[in-house]
């Protein structure tokens, strides 16, 4: 998929990643702690100031977010949000596995919630495996 892309988030971008942030998650998270729109704008607002956020593109169209934390020996992945109409079309298999050869040589991990089988399943397919779980998450880890 040669017309993806991302770049580096600005403040102007904020506004999106809440959107995208929102309508990603609001029906996983809606199902195990309801929702409170004013709680999941700062959880957003936290991601976007913390994540190293970065707006994805298919060609000149925003379609999603992608986020991460690089430290020394690992980076954490997350977030990664499509818009509704970008997801099934095989964008997020790209992202992961554009990212996965970027930072090839550390460890790559992420989380999920439980609830989301359609990322976990994803990310299996991919080369993750689950390394810790609670009630609510899995915690994930590249193992290709």
């Amino acid at each position: 998929m040669t017309n993806i892309s991302w770049q580096k988030a600005t403040e102007a971008d904020r506004e999106f990643f809440r959107r995208v942030h929102h309508g990603s998650y609001r029906r996983v998270i809606e199902a195990i702690f309801g929702w409170d729109e004013a709680l999941q704008d700062r959880f957003a607002d936290h991601d976007f100031d913390t994540r190293n956020i970065h707006i994805i593109y298919k060609g000149e169209v925003q379609c999603g977010v992608l986020g991460w934390i690089e430290r020394e020996q690992s980076v954490e992945l997350g977030p990664l949000y499509l818009t509704d109409a970008h997801q099934g079309g095989g964008i997020g298999t790209w992202i992961v596995s554009d990212f996965i050869s970027r930072y090839r040589g550390k460890a790559l991990i992420l989380k999920t919630l439980k609830s989301n089988e359609r990322a976990k399943s994803l990310y299996e397919k991919l080369g993750f495996i689950v390394t810790e779980a609670n009630d609510k998450y899995w915690q994930m880890q590249y193992a290709g």
